[in-house]
């Protein structure tokens, strides 16, 4: 089958279109497998799946005018080979000659220097997207902070990358965008994700409204000691909003919190406290020592 690439029309192969190299395999079906991996390489960022599905169908055109050359690079097991591999056989290409190697290798030993070197002055480091957040180039901050959330999957650079996405800085808002890379830094045990996840679950931004998972994630930052996470698991606990309401719980919470000057902690429990027995609040009081000792 050969495909017009301005028209879009698929015809049947004619000589007088002097084509003398065709792909292996034709347009059509789905992929699911495929389409599982490139999610799973790519952390499931669409817009860089998006980025190499371009990179892949300009290189099929042969054409040249963007005067490109393409590199994967990673630090290993990442689906480099397994992505030429495929494409390579969905392109029909068995092998270069060995010349032909012989001065790709050069090439490639020649760019990979220029491209360390590159790489080594433009890296997005945590420090480079803070210092440009501080000058107010939000734009800037998050090219920083979306390579090493990519390359390095620093959770800093994760977090903020979220925030950047919850609050429309430097990036149209988009709290769906948010909450992923919330999730990406907080299943890697970053407190600060956790909170705020636990915050878009709370309200449902970006996700759908879940108490239930709101308590749990502010539970886990709660236990690394955040007082945010802290007053607002006390607040649930409390209210028995996704969770089983207990003064207990919520007073031995609220009390971490206000230890580390936590207004709104302060606040609660003491309202917490005109609801409590002498007995329960002893009781709160002892569960909030023995969760200071174990720290």
């Amino acid at each position: 089958m050969t495909v017009n690439l301005i028209t879009g029309e698929h015809y049947q192969p004619r000589l007088d279109d002097y084509i003398t190299k065709s792909t292996a395999v034709a347009p059509g079906g789905d992929c699911p497998r495929w389409r599982t991996f490139i999610d799973k390489v790519t952390n499931g960022d669409t817009e860089l799946s998006g980025y190499l599905q371009r990179v892949v169908g300009y290189s099929l055109t042969g054409d040249t005018s963007e005067h490109a050359v393409f590199f994967l690079y990673g630090t290993g097991a990442n689906g480099k080979s397994v992505f030429m591999n495929t494409l390579v056989g969905v392109m029909g290409v068995g092998s270069c000659e060995r010349e032909d190697r012989t001065m790709l290798k050069r090439i490639i030993a020649a760019l990979a220097l220029t491209l360390m070197a590159s790489t080594a002055m433009a890296a997005g480091t945590w420090d480079d997207g803070l210092d440009a957040f501080e000058s107010g180039d939000y734009a800037e901050a998050v090219g920083h902070w979306r390579v090493c959330s990519h390359d390095q999957g620093d959770v800093w650079c994760q977090t903020m990358l979220g925030a950047m996405y919850n609050e429309g800085k430097g990036v149209p808002q988009d709290y769906a965008e948010a909450v992923r890379w919330y999730r990406l830094a907080a299943d890697q045990g970053h407190a600060d994700a956790q909170y705020a996840l636990g915050i878009m679950y709370n309200d449902g931004r970006g996700i759908t409204q879940d108490y239930v998972e709101s308590a749990k994630w502010y539970r886990l930052a709660a236990d690394q000691g955040d007082a945010g996470a802290q007053t607002n698991l006390g607040v649930m606990y409390a209210e028995g909003q996704g969770v089983p309401q207990d003064y207990v719980l919520a007073h031995m919470w609220l009390n971490l919190a206000a230890a580390q000057g936590a207004e709104k902690a302060i606040n609660n429990r003491d309202i917490a406290v005109t609801l409590m027995t002498p007995a329960q609040i002893a009781e709160a009081q002892a569960l909030a020592r023995d969760w200071t000792a174990k720290q």
